[in-house]
């Protein structure tokens, strides 16, 4: 009888320690770093007080697309680089598609953390292009030492002036460039030759999807963030950009 006492206790015991019950088992379908849906189509990055974080890994890559953890300093699992060939028309191929949600409307910055992965030059395989096709406003903004802003839309989106950027910038994709050479960077402008940072205003709380397609073969991408720049909930950039950031949670619908 002593004998069985002390398996009894040690049974107890050990479902205390790592839990006997099946209530308190981990929502399959929600995560705060990755994706467990069974298809990545129906994964949804929530917002969080102004911010969403993206590991870019984590969407059906398009082909051209590949996933690898050759050089040091990513975040997440991975990172993406694109080996597909040079695009000067945005969309053409290659296009990864990550859904997200927001709750407070108003205007988020863009940025993506990225690398040129094999070159030495830091104007080449340093670009991608995105697009947020359901945005009420995508467009770029630069403010001027003399205190003006300057603003620039995506070529073929029907609002001017138009941002220069050595393609074809067909139904509103912008050209997505940074220019630093052997390091990880948040960098993230459009417009060549005057640099501008790229914008989404969302009138309106729900779902939305940001798009990245190729451009420059050995440009890598790490992760993208969203953030308010206005309002209670605005996030600072150095807060959106700090890699201690966790990825957004995800919903699965």
């Amino acid at each position: 009888m002593k004998l069985l006492a002390v398996h009894f206790t040690l049974l107890v015991s050990l479902c205390l320690l790592w839990s006997c019950d099946d209530d308190d088992e981990v929502d399959p379908n929600v995560s705060p770093t990755v994706s467990v849906c069974d298809d990545f189509s129906q994964q949804i990055a929530i917002a969080e007080e102004g911010l969403i974080v993206i590991e870019a890994e984590n969407t059906s890559l398009s082909e051209g697309w590949t996933t690898t953890t050759a050089i040091n300093g990513f975040t997440g699992d991975a990172y993406i680089v694109w080996e597909g060939e040079q695009s000067r028309e945005p969309g053409e191929f290659g296009i990864n598609t990550y859904q997200f949600r927001i709750a407070t409307p108003g205007t988020y910055r863009i940025q993506l953390r990225s690398r040129i992965t094999n070159g030495e030059d830091n104007t080449e395989n340093n670009d991608a292009w995105i697009k947020i096709p359901e945005a009420d406003d995508f467009f770029a903004r630069k403010m001027n030492n003399n205190g003006n802003t300057s603003i620039a839309y995506p070529v073929g989106s029907g609002n001017e002036p138009e941002a220069e950027t050595g393609g074809r910038n067909i139904d509103g994709w912008f050209k997505s460039y940074m220019n630093r050479l052997d390091e990880w960077t948040f960098v993230t402008n459009t417009y060549d030759r005057n640099a501008h940072q790229i914008f989404a205003t969302f009138d309106e709380a729900g779902d939305y999807t940001f798009q990245l397609a190729g451009r420059s073969p050995n440009f890598g991408v790490d992760r993208i963030v969203l953030y308010l720049t206005e309002g209670e909930e605005s996030v600072d950039t150095d807060t959106a950009t700090d890699i201690a950031q966790p990825a957004s949670e995800v919903t699965c619908e």
